[in-house]
């Protein structure tokens, strides 16, 4: 009996050491199927390669991050998402061109917008942080239910975090992916948000995809209602990234979701991001698309139309004809093209004067055009600058370089330099002497006026060096000539703001970034102060040494005159009690 009891015994634990031995097994193997290295896949709609467009390919590349762009050169169908609801195109692409990755067990997919956004990590980072989800889906939260308030209240409560789902940035394996997309057909100018909204917010379809929001931005950061909340930091290496500092997150991809000033808000971030610039190296992107003509030949140069324009009389007019005609350009490959307002009919005959000179110079321009609006108020300088592009056109130019009569631009390299970087519109940094008054602004309000950015003094005292994106700009930049051809430059005319304020916001509305440039060391110029300029003086000029101080300078005294302080100095003296003074 005790031998069978044995016998028995024996068995059970046979038994039960094969089960366990199965059972460590399948763990081993569920294990391993865990620990199977994923692919990552980011799609995005573009239907146009605008300049948010490259900037954000841009930051994929520098992070190693595949992606495909779909839509590429289809017309966009799905209304103007800025200022109103609209969207639904990009469900029906995404869902074409989702379906033939939906078996692929081993691939993450992840969709984000991409004019207004920008990737911050590779996809190492972004599989592990999405891995930690141990979900199907993650979607962008935002603390703004769009695009209908009254569902905020069917919202899940948060304890920690933003709420409502956003559209612009989801991530998720390729079969729910695939299934979130192709849940059901709409209309391309239903909302995109609202379409993904509803299927959260049911309960059972929630469940069944394994939805969750990214609530705390570890994925994605959302601009909107949130950039008090981020700073740019640098690693040792001097590597830019964002941190929330309310989550402690550091994002991997930054949205500029909302109105304007978010765009702004991004433009930036992007001026850091994505290997952009370092607190070691300085401008890196500074290199990318240059185009050196330090060994071009001058027919190998590209055309440019100087547009002038004198909208009010400016002191030292005729210092700043002659820098503009010292320009180290080859004037072969120069137009000009000189206006003259009504209100600066001051300026009339001397502006004349030196259109005959330099038409009868020995290196003539390709062309000289004076279009003279002294006599006649109705000659806007709206007018004229539509002219001007009109003729750069003409004249089948490459660049158009707005100068306005205030810019001085002592540096001779200026126009050559702003062609080599080859950006869609640049401006070089110019200010007012002694003061923090520039050419451009650092950021906009909610508005549309002056605000100042974080990085706006380090820029201005040249502390940190390089090629930004700015939300405006104005007295002097370079227009490139196909921004040109597609329509987008235009001035209107808008009550209660200025030409310069009015030709910039429409930039903004049409998604062209403007640049502002100190990246070399030595300044490309300065602006004059106009406020006190009159001409009811025989010599108006000597007038300005307090307001226009180092013009005064340059024009009355001798270039030795701080020598006079000097008293190591020796006086020379021609003869006894007779004294030179360079004056």
């Amino acid at each position: 009996m005790i031998a069978h009891i044995a016998a028995v015994r024996m068995k059970f634990l046979r038994a039960t050491w094969h089960l366990l031995l199965l059972l460590a097994a399948v763990v081993c193997a569920q294990e391993v199927e865990d620990e199977k290295p994923y692919r990552l896949l980011l799609l995005t709609i573009a239907t146009d390669p605008t300049d948010g467009y490259l900037r954000f390919a841009r930051s994929c590349e520098h992070h190693g991050i595949q992606f495909e762009a779909i839509g590429m050169g289809e017309e966009w169908r799905g209304g103007d998402m800025l200022v109103s609801t609209g969207g639904g195109q990009k469900i029906g692409l995404l869902a074409k061109a989702a379906e033939k990755y939906k078996d692929e067990k081993d691939l993450i997919l992840m969709y984000t917008d991409s004019y207004d956004v920008i990737l911050s990590s590779d996809a190492s980072d972004i599989i592990k942080k999405f891995k930690e989800f141990n979900t199907n889906l993650v979607f962008a939260a935002e603390g703004f239910c769009w695009p209908d308030e009254t569902l905020a209240t069917k919202y899940p409560r948060v304890a920690f975090g933003k709420r409502y789902l956003n559209s612009g940035g989801f991530i998720g394996h390729a079969a729910q992916f695939y299934s979130v997309v192709s849940y059901k057909t709409v209309a391309d100018t239903y909302d995109d948000q609202l379409y993904y909204t509803m299927q959260y917010l049911s309960l059972a379809r929630r469940n069944e995809l394994g939805m969750r929001l990214d609530h705390r931005s570890h994925i994605f950061q959302n601009l909107n209602g949130a950039t008090s909340d981020l700073e740019i930091n640098f690693t040792e290496e001097g590597t830019a990234f964002l941190v929330n500092s309310v989550y402690s997150t550091t994002p991997s991809v930054v949205h500029g979701n909302g109105p304007l000033a978010m765009k702004d808000a991004l433009s930036h971030y992007g001026n850091y991001l994505a290997g952009a610039w370092s607190n070691v190296k300085g401008c890196l992107a500074c290199a990318e698309n240059y185009n050196n003509l330090k060994t071009a030949y001058d027919e190998d140069h590209p055309v440019v139309l100087i547009a002038l324009f004198i909208d009010q009389p400016v002191p030292f007019f005729h210092k700043f004809l002659s820098r503009i005609e010292r320009q180290f350009y080859p004037k072969s490959r120069l137009a000009i093209f000189l206006h003259v307002n009504f209100q600066a009919k001051y300026h009339s005959v001397a502006a004349g004067e030196w259109v005959e000179t330099i038409k009868a110079s020995e290196t003539p321009y390709m062309s000289v055009t004076f279009d003279d609006g002294s006599f006649d108020d109705a000659m806007t300088s709206e007018s004229a600058r539509h002219r001007a592009l009109k003729e750069c056109q003409n004249i089948n130019c490459s660049f158009y370089f707005s100068v306005d009569g205030d810019a001085m631009l002592s540096n001779r390299l200026v126009l050559k330099r702003l062609v080599e970087q080859n950006r869609t519109i640049l401006a070089p940094m110019l200010s007012k002497a002694g003061m923090l008054w520039s050419n451009f602004w650092g950021a906009k309000s909610a508005t549309g006026f002056y605000e100042r950015s974080e990085d706006y003094l380090a820029i201005v005292n040249g502390e940190r060096r390089g090629v930004w994106a700015v939300p405006h700009m104005s007295h002097c930049y370079l227009i490139r000539r196909d921004v040109i051809d597609q329509g987008s430059i235009e001035y209107p005319v808008v009550d209660d703001i200025s030409t310069d304020m009015a030709f910039s916001s429409n930039l903004r509305r049409k998604g062209i970034t403007m640049y502002v440039t100190n990246k070399e060391v030595t300044t490309w110029g300065h602006l004059s102060e106009l406020s006190s300029f009159t001409t009811k003086h025989l010599h108006n000029d000597l007038y300005q040494i307090t307001d226009n101080k180092w013009d005064w300078e340059q024009e009355y005294l001798h270039p030795n005159y701080s020598q006079n302080l000097n008293t190591s100095i020796p006086l020379i003296e021609p003869c006894n009690d007779v004294y030179w003074y360079p004056v």
